[in-house]
């Protein structure tokens, strides 16, 4: 996860019918929410609560955790993430089982065992559903949702039909595009945002599209040119998405039925450093480079209640108290589990035979007119870092309360239980906005967007 800025980038979603206010007030230092009396991120994870709650109600069904080389190679490395996990997993009462000893042990059909892994591969000795897998590499998410060489090649038709109608790609430096600046490759560097620039852009791209070019093979972005400013800076929302895959074994020859869950986590805020210049959107990369201090990147992260807490003093925004927590986030829920429905086909892990969780960070940013867009989204888990004390705190509860809510779900799939946010001792700042069980959760979700 980077946070050096904000993507320009990004795919319009949803929007409310608040009226937006003026961002030109200049706001103090925000102070840092009191955990105890959060309204939308409670802080820290009560971890040994949680634990005791789920023990109490579920002590029958824990097993063992299966230590594999890749979770070795993690806690050596002095992964954060790796450490809460570990943390949470002990906490819960599983007992620690080396991989070499997992094709010894009786797999007991009553209880639930914990593995994490770092690739694609599973050991068939530890596979089934009653085994629960952290996935911290999973299939890329570019790779679900373009193809480089594909788009390239799409690109490059389009690029001749605009021609014709004498409208011509730019980059984002204003140069006039060429084919050969898009190289495919893992390299971020190695790939080009394209703007179109013409009075009436939109309806050719669309009338291209429309005249052939598949549109799975495009991604259409639009740039934010008046995002909503917090101390006359831009800042983007950090929120994630945590996708549980649960399985339970079939009956009379029946096929292992597999559960879809999805839950979003409010995250935190990252401001950009300096403010906000519409004759100069992004920073430039010839600009004098700065060395950034550990009180200046502090003073960049917010958690979401420091937010509500500002637009609730800033009399000019216009909005009604407590906006961020009663509109924002569960627009920001609303998306992702509009996204988790939509994405679900590619998303949902019913290849294998165990049941597995993994967390996807999303990012978004909200305009002038309090419209709410998604940025991009981030699936490389193991990488997280946590450059404040903020992200670090966020994180910690994110891995811990991640795993202590998917060992409850796992077993409670397999039993039959019903799963809701009711009824899940562990949860506390994950809300469910989508369920395999509840097809209405979502679109419920989406129509109060509209209120």
């Amino acid at each position: 996860m980077t946070c050096s800025g904000t993507h320009p980038d990004s795919l319009q979603i949803a929007q409310t019918a608040v009226p937006s206010g003026s961002t030109g007030d200049e706001a103090s230092s925000s102070k840092r929410a009191n955990c105890k009396s959060a309204v939308i991120l409670a802080h820290p994870f009560p971890l040994a609560d949680v634990a005791d709650a789920f023990r109490d109600k579920y002590r029958a069904y824990i097993g063992y955790t299966i230590e594999t080389a890749g979770q070795r190679e993690l806690t050596t490395h002095m992964s954060k993430n790796a450490i809460d996990m570990k943390k949470s997993i002990e906490c819960l009462g599983f007992r620690r089982l080396d991989e070499d000893m997992a094709e010894c042990l009786l797999a007991d059909a009553d209880k639930l065992s914990l593995t994490v892994l770092t690739s694609g591969d599973e050991n068939p000795a530890i596979s089934g559903p009653s085994f629960l897998t952290a996935k911290l590499k999973a299939e890329p998410l570019s790779e679900i949702l373009a193809c480089d060489w594909q788009l390239h090649q799409h690109l490059r038709q389009l690029e001749e039909k605009l021609s014709q109608a004498n409208i011509s790609f730019l980059t984002d430096s204003g140069r006039v595009y060429n084919i050969e600046y898009f190289l495919p490759s893992s390299k971020p560097r190695q790939r080009q945002l394209i703007n179109v620039q013409s009075s009436n852009s939109a309806k050719a791209i669309r009338d291209c599209l429309l005249s052939g070019t598949p549109l799975q093979q495009a991604s259409l972005q639009a740039y934010i040119e008046q995002p909503l400013l917090v101390d006359k800076r831009k800042f983007d929302i950090r929120t994630f998405l945590m996708l549980v895959c649960p399985k339970r074994g079939g009956a009379g020859g029946r096929t292992n039925d597999s559960g879809y869950f999805a839950f979003h986590h409010p995250g935190f805020l990252h401001l950009r450093l300096e403010p906000f210049n519409p004759q100069y959107p992004e920073p430039s990369q010839d600009g004098p480079k700065y060395q950034t201090s550990q009180q200046l990147m502090e003073a960049c992260t917010w958690y979401p209640d420091e937010l509500n807490a500002y637009l609730n003093r800033k009399k000019g925004f216009r909005m009604p108290p407590d906006w961020v927590k009663v509109r924002l986030y569960p627009q920001a829920r609303a998306v992702l589990g509009y996204l988790a429905g939509l994405l679900r086909w590619n998303l949902h892990d019913r290849v294998s035979a165990t049941s597995s969780f993994r967390i996807i960070s999303a990012h978004m940013l909200l305009d002038e007119s309090l419209r709410l867009h998604l940025l991009k989204l981030d699936d490389d888990a193991p990488n997280w870092s946590r450059p404040t004390s903020v992200v670090d705190s966020v994180l910690s509860s994110i891995w811990q309360e991640a795993v202590c809510l998917a060992c409850e779900i796992a077993i409670r799939f397999r039993s039959g239980r019903t799963i809701s946010d009711d009824h899940l001792v562990t949860r506390r700042n994950f809300r469910m906005v989508y369920s395999s069980e509840d097809l209405c959760l979502a679109r419920q979700s989406v129509t109060l967007m509209y209120d």
